[in-house]
């Protein structure tokens, strides 16, 4: 009882926390990303400081919900279909499965994401392609070329460097075609996988249509506003709409968290606070691992 209560607690602390904390980025992002401000040349700072501070910030992100799904398990251990769910997963097997999986993937949506943007600004401007994946520079990069650079650590992370034209369509165009390109590619890896999977067990676990998370942060990223710096953000820009995306992003992001956790606390008779829980879990995993739900 004292360990639930204890929890709430910190929950609580910690989510009002991550809550301020994502709403001064979104509200500052311009000093921590390349492509926050719509501009006529889209320049990337190649400064240290700013790389590390941003890949140390998504592994600290990641290690603490490993740290959170290891105290979430211990909360939920009376919940008989929930402990089972979560067991079903978190066999030696199963994470390896996962994490291969989830990193492979969130890798290939993220570098056609870049890909995307990258080639309608050369079709668009003559912009030579220049993609960035896992890391906000080639400084940091592993693998290093004239137009890409790799660092592993971070695969949900790109960036492109692009010239945006200045036509309002053709802007709007290469602004939409990160997020579709990335759909594009999540479909075709997971096609791949589909048919490779039919083909040496006769039965595959993943469909190319099913609507996952990559589908989800891929569309958004092109339609909704969940930060200032996504693309649909500097897209509605180019209509007048500015500072309401400092407010409209926090608020969106957090009614997100909000409706997966009200589901899942449904699903499977959790606690609210429990169900919110798993959800910033899986949020902090993104990219290396997902848990089903």
């Amino acid at each position: 009882m004292l360990l639930r209560q204890t929890h709430r607690i910190k929950f609580i602390t910690v989510f009002l926390l991550l809550f301020a904390f994502s709403s001064s980025l979104f509200c500052n992002s311009s000093t921590n990303a390349s492509l926050s401000s719509f501009q006529d040349s889209i320049e990337q700072k190649d400064t240290a400081k700013t790389i590390n501070f941003g890949e140390s910030i998504h592994l600290f992100g990641a290690v603490l919900s490993l740290a959170n799904l290891c105290l979430l398990k211990a909360i939920t251990k009376k919940n008989k279909k929930f402990s089972e769910m979560l067991d079903q997963q978190l066999t030696k097997e199963n994470i390896l499965k996962n994490f291969a999986y989830n990193y492979t993937t969130r890798l290939n949506a993220t570098f056609f994401h870049e890909l995307g943007h990258a080639l309608a600004s050369k079709i668009f401007t003559g912009n030579p392609i220049d993609i960035h994946i896992g890391s906000a520079s080639k400084q940091s990069a592993l693998i290093k070329t004239k137009q890409f650079s790799f660092n592993p650590l971070l695969p949900m992370r790109g960036q492109a460097q692009v010239i945006l034209p200045k036509q309002k369509a053709q802007r709007v165009i290469t602004l939409l075609a990160g997020g579709l390109t990335g759909c594009l590619g999540h479909f075709l890896y997971k096609t791949i996988a589909y048919l490779y999977q039919k083909k040496v067990s006769g039965k595959a676990s993943v469909h190319p249509l099913s609507f996952d998370y990559i589908y989800r942060r891929e569309l958004a990223n092109a339609f909704i506003p969940l930060s200032e710096t996504s693309d649909a953000a500097r897209m509605y820009q180019l209509f007048g709409f500015n500072d309401q995306f400092k407010i409209l992003a926090a608020i969106t992001y957090t009614t997100e968290y909000i409706l997966t956790a009200k589901n899942i606390a449904k699903k499977y008779s959790l606690p609210f606070d429990e169900a919110a829980m798993f959800t910033m879990v899986n949020a902090g995993l993104e990219g290396y691992f997902q848990l089903d739900y």
